[in-house]
Formats: structure tokens, C-alpha cells, sequence
């Protein structure tokens, strides 16, 4: 199943896909080199990493290279 349509499923009633299965189809796609994973990575992780070093670092511009250094480490090295 590729990543697209693991995003895109509708899940009816009790949440049956818990967030380490969509971080687990997250890795799974980044490993298999899709075209929207890193995409997918940045849009699901990317604003709470911002807030977390925007706090850190008490500074927009050093949050915004430490979250993008940070991500493309991940998808470098996953």
C-alpha cells in the first residue's frame, strides 16, 4: 500500500489507525523513496517541530534551520 493511499483512507466510528501506524507508513515510505514522503514527514511533524525550537532558540529564523536541518537528516538518513 503506498503512502497516498494510507493518508487518504477514511476511518469510520473508534480510530482503528493508531499515530505509530501512520508513523510506521510515514518511515516505510521515506525507505522506499516516494515521492510525497518527505512531504508527508514535514506536513505531520514540521509546525510542532518549529514551535519546539522557536522556544529553544527563542529566534524565527535559527527555528526555522534547525527544523529544516533536522528533517533532512531524517530523510537522509531513514
Amino acid at each position: 500500500m503506498n503512502l497516498e493511499a494510507v493518508l487518504e483512507r477514511t476511518i469510520v466510528g473508534a480510530s482503528s489507525c493508531r499515530r505509530t501506524d501512520r508513523d510506521h507508513d510515514v518511515v516505510d515510505a521515506l525507505r522506499r523513496r516516494e515521492p510525497m514522503a518527505a512531504e508527508h514527514l514535514v506536513s505531520r511533524y514540521g509546525e510542532r517541530a518549529y514551535r519546539l525550537a522557536s522556544r529553544i532558540t527563542g529566534s524565527a529564523a535559527d527555528a526555522e534551520e534547525v527544523v529544516q536541518d533536522a528533517l533532512w537528516t531524517v530523510i537522509r538518513k531513514i
